[in-house]
């Protein structure tokens, strides 16, 4: 039978993990190898088959595959494995790290709360924001381009049953917002997640639609 996610197993993961960290010299090959295993560590966590309690993978071994992949020199989904390690501090530092100029810091910002809630996870993301501008105050970086804004009050606006305000916060940032595509997309899932109303359907799939609806629903 398959072995389950326990405190026994968990800690025979990290034996490993604590292995490739101070066993291999080659920190960028020591980093690399240990993800390879992180991954194969998740994905046996979050198997269908009782497995792990979280369904995106035991948050532990999200948590040792940031810390590798960074390691690696491979940043590409270290965002991922801190947002499931359900570490927000840590996921504020390595945004405010991970770039040179605050316009790139505070788009990072914005695409990563976005991720966390699209996960329904309010808490971390108030969390991770609320670190992160502790950190530029620190460092004495002003606080003030329209994507850090518009996360700022998309947050509070969360806090409440107010889908007519998340309207029109949208609509008054439309056009920061349409720098990167995937940030729209991502507020159409926070915004089915949250308030349960689906995005309208843009372009050819609007069409279409409008079409079906002119000469009946197509057959099921």
């Amino acid at each position: 039978s398959a072995q389950k996610v326990t405190a026994a197993t968990k800690e025979i993961v990290k034996d490993i993990n604590d292995a490739y960290v101070e066993g291999i010299k080659d920190k960028i090959e020591s980093g690399r190898l240990n993800a390879r295993f992180l991954d194969a560590a998740i994905d046996w966590s979050k198997a269908e088959n009782g497995c792990g309690e979280f369904k995106k993978g035991e948050p532990m071994f999200h948590h040792m595959a940031a810390k590798a992949r960074i390691r690696s020199g491979d940043l590409t989904d270290v965002c991922h494995h801190y947002i499931h390690a359900h570490q927000p501090k840590e996921l504020a530092a390595f945004v405010f790290q991970s770039c040179r100029t605050q316009s790139d810091r505070d788009l990072y910002l914005a695409g990563t709360i976005f991720q966390l809630l699209a996960e329904e996870n309010l808490k971390d993301a108030n969390i991770c924001f609320d670190t992160y501008s502790a950190i530029c105050i620190a460092k004495k970086t002003k606080l003030n381009t329209p994507l850090y804004t518009f996360t700022k009050y998309l947050l509070r606006t969360l806090e409440r049953d107010a889908y007519p305000l998340f309207a029109v916060l949208r609509q008054k940032y439309a056009d920061d917002l349409c720098v990167q595509p995937n940030l729209n997309v991502s507020l159409d899932t926070v915004q089915e997640k949250f308030y349960k109303v689906k995005p309208k359907k843009q372009g050819m799939a609007a069409m279409m639609e409008n079409m079906f609806g002119m000469f009946g629903a197509p057959p099921k």
